[in-house]
């Protein structure tokens, strides 16, 4: 068992080349938009973003996800007909982007941006058309096991991005229409490379055995739609809501500290790209089961450190001296105490995405629309409730309740098809030790930067690894396996 973890931990470390990479040089552009941009227009940023990711959902019409489900059953003969039909999601995504490209004023009406923004709907419109493009190609290079092809491409994307953001931003000065730019010409050049990369994959090398047809695609793919919606409004919809309660400061506010929980969802993210072809090829061991829930232990385990360890020093962070400044501008200090709720959602996500494999296993995933659409009518009944009265702390929290029911939702159903025995009781007293330890933080409220406020983290940080091997929650028989187990591949490969 301990050996497919490690290999499943091995991916994941390759997956997690291009989401480390990117995600920090992600981080990089958040004190960029902090100093180059003004509050209301991150916060016009943030609504643009959050409407191409619902619209992204639309545009790939669930055929990453049914690429990825019917190449594991596929044949050889049969595996580049079914990349084929997936791929016709960006062909129609291509259609309606050139359709809003002959109406940014309307859509810009619509969306409620005014007049003068329009031409940013059209380059909204560019980045969408190809980035479904490429979705297929990017599953099918997760499908082949070729992490470190993915790994390269994604970082690629980022570097180009960050670089060309720079450039548009700090030298020629164009504001939120050069960052769209600069995303947009990343995207069209990381298509144009994938399309290389994967080429052989695209030819059949003789007539269809009988592949999975689009039919059979679109009924595993179409309901996960409104799923992929309901997903994409849990981790947005709080930004256009908030600008409706608010106004754009406020919504730039707490984007930029909302994106400060990046250090979560670097690793949720890179666990979810190695997690779904694992479960997929390994669902029919006879220790399957198992298998899973320890897995699932030990992603809890590092999250919740990484949960400890943000929360713990990212006040001292934000506040490190860069220049004549600080890593980010005073002005969205007061935010940061929404951090700790953004990493907990994550946490939760994390969850959910183990408990995707029932119903991805057996081919139900009817009922995750419904459970997304009651998470997210959770979020938006908690945000119109909360934000008036705790403003950016009532929408953070609201993000969290819903992806909290979002994660029972799916656990309660998966177990109707593929029980799993988690070990709730490890996994319950992770959540105590973590909980414990950032709330005697919060009491305590070291001061940022200062020696005795670090010395304080520190010993806190201690007492938490501590407090893994004392309660057991870290087992030392399982450490001690898991090193063996590297001596032993170290020795037979010397």
């Amino acid at each position: 068992m301990i050996d497919r973890i490690l290999r499943l931990g091995k991916e994941t470390a390759l997956y997690g080349l291009s989401t480390v990479v990117g995600r920090m040089l992600n981080f990089l552009l958040v004190p960029l938009y902090a100093h180059l941009l003004l509050p209301d227009e991150n916060g016009v940023l943030a609504t643009l973003y959050a409407y191409i990711a619902f619209a992204a959902v639309v545009y790939g019409l669930g055929m990453e996800q049914s690429l990825m489900r019917f190449w594991a059953d596929a044949s050889t003969a049969e595996r580049p007909y079914v990349l084929r039909r997936s791929a016709t999601a960006g062909a129609a995504g291509l259609i309606v982007s050139l359709v809003v490209l002959t109406i940014p004023s309307a859509v810009a009406k619509v969306l409620g941006f005014a007049p003068e923004l329009a031409p940013l709907i059209g380059w909204a419109a560019v980045i969408l058309a190809f980035d479904a493009l490429a979705a297929v190609p990017f599953a099918l290079l997760r499908m082949q096991r070729r992490p470190l092809a993915f790994a390269t491409l994604k970082i690629a994307n980022i570097v180009s991005t960050l670089l060309l953001t720079v450039y548009f931003l700090a030298v020629e000065e164009l504001g939120i229409r050069g960052v769209l730019m600069a995303n947009t010409a990343a995207s069209v050049g990381t298509w144009f490379v994938l399309l290389a990369v994967t080429r052989h994959a695209w030819r059949p090398e003789g007539p269809d055995p009988g592949a999975a047809s689009f039919s059979d695609l679109s009924r595993f793919g179409l309901p996960l739609i409104p799923a992929g919606l309901a997903g994409i409004a849990l981790q947005v919809v709080d930004r256009p809501i908030l600008r409706l309660l608010t106004d754009d400061a406020t919504v730039g506010l707490y984007q930029i500290n909302f994106r400060l929980g990046v250090f979560m969802m670097l690793f949720v993210g890179m666990f979810d790209f190695a997690w779904r072809p694992f479960f997929l090829q390994h669902a029919r061991d006879a220790d399957a089961p198992g298998l899973f829930a320890r897995v699932f232990t030990y992603l809890m385990i590092l999250l919740g450190s990484v949960f400890v360890l943000v929360s713990l020093f990212i006040d001292d962070l934000i506040r490190l001296p860069i220049g004549g400044g600080t890593l980010i501008p005073s002005l969205y200090w007061e935010g940061s105490v929404i951090i700790p709720l953004v990493l907990l959602g994550y946490i939760a996500t994390g969850m959910y995405v183990v408990f995707l494999s029932g119903t991805y296993l057996e081919k139900k995933t009817g009922m995750i629309p419904v459970i997304g659409t009651i998470a997210a009518a959770v979020d938006i009944g908690l945000l119109f409730l909360l934000v008036p009265s705790l403003g950016i702390v009532g929408a953070a929290l609201a993000m969290t309740v819903a992806h909290i029911v979002q994660a029972a939702g799916m656990y309660m159903v998966s177990r109707r098809y593929h029980r799993v025995p988690y070990e709730w009781a490890r996994v319950g007293g992770l959540f105590a030790l973590s909980f414990g330890i950032v709330a005697a933080d919060a009491w305590l409220a070291p001061v940022p930067l200062s020696a005795s406020g670090i010395i304080l983290d520190l010993a806190l940080c201690g007492l938490f690894a501590g407090g893994l091997i004392l309660f057991r929650i870290l087992r030392r028989d399982e450490l001690s396996e898991v090193v063996s187990l590297i001596r032993s591949r170290r020795n037979g490969s010397a």
